[in-house]
């Protein structure tokens, strides 16, 4: 049968002399693989520019359980980048966005509340004004929790350390690796109660982002089974 749902463009590769297979995550199934059949010809039916990574389109797509892919009848725009493809601060926080995902998010099913927090977000980083320098760890802090790891803050002022395995604010140091130290323990803080509009008031120094960033991403390998490098990280720490 055929459906009609909104996705997400994670991955694509190279199919045959002229088509690709794409990782989408769509709104109504999920995680799904497509082959979109002469996409890389002079007479397209679909543009090539709809699958670059991170594009938000409309499908109609084939969509049959007992196959694990299916065929793309026709993809337009569902929203048009205004900024992201043209400052590269921000196509470097997309594309590591877009990384994240597709190293976590596996589940080929809907989850609307999922959905509509990707979609918000790379709309938000589209039209921010602020300074995008924070969005990446709050965007890891959030969908934690849609992943259903999030950590959890603390109201006692004297649980000064975050263990990283038990994903919350202790008094002792835990004594393991796994943790972040008393001295960015506050920043911790400030990052999991900061929502993503907000993200442009948390002052970070540099080496303050990169160090919660590799906690971060430490926290991830973690709590998801077999998580994989980020090759993102690299470029996003440069530029930011």
């Amino acid at each position: 049968m055929l459906i009609k749902t909104r996705g997400i463009v994670l991955r694509v590769i190279k199919y045959g002399e002229t088509s690709i297979i794409t990782d989408i995550y769509t709104e109504e199934r999920g995680l799904q693989t497509y082959i979109i059949n002469g996409v890389r010809t002079a007479k397209a039916r679909i543009h090539p520019s709809l699958m670059q990574l991170g594009t938000m389109v409309s499908l109609v797509a084939h969509s049959r359980d007992n196959r694990s892919m299916n065929y793309v009848k026709e993809a337009q725009a569902d929203y048009v980048y205004m900024s992201i493809p043209f400052q590269i601060l921000k196509s470097s926080v997309a594309l590591f966005m877009v990384e994240l995902i597709q190293k976590t998010v596996k589940e080929a099913e809907s989850n609307p509340m999922l959905f509509q927090f990707l979609t918000d977000t790379f709309q938000y980083l589209d039209t921010m004004t602020e300074a995008v320098t924070n969005i990446h760890l709050c965007f890891m802090v959030q969908l934690s929790g849609h992943l259903g790891f999030q950590p959890a803050n603390s109201d006692d002022s004297e649980a000064m350390y975050f263990d990283l395995q038990a994903g919350q604010f202790m008094r002792e140091d835990p004594l393991h690796q796994h943790s972040i130290s008393k001295e960015y323990a506050l920043l911790m803080r400030q990052l999991i109660d900061t929502p993503i509009t907000a993200s442009h008031t948390l002052l970070l120094k540099g080496s303050e982002r990169r160090y919660l960033l590799s906690k971060l991403v430490d926290y991830y390998r973690l709590h998801i089974e077999n998580f994989q490098d980020l090759n993102s990280i690299s470029v996003l720490q440069e530029v930011l």
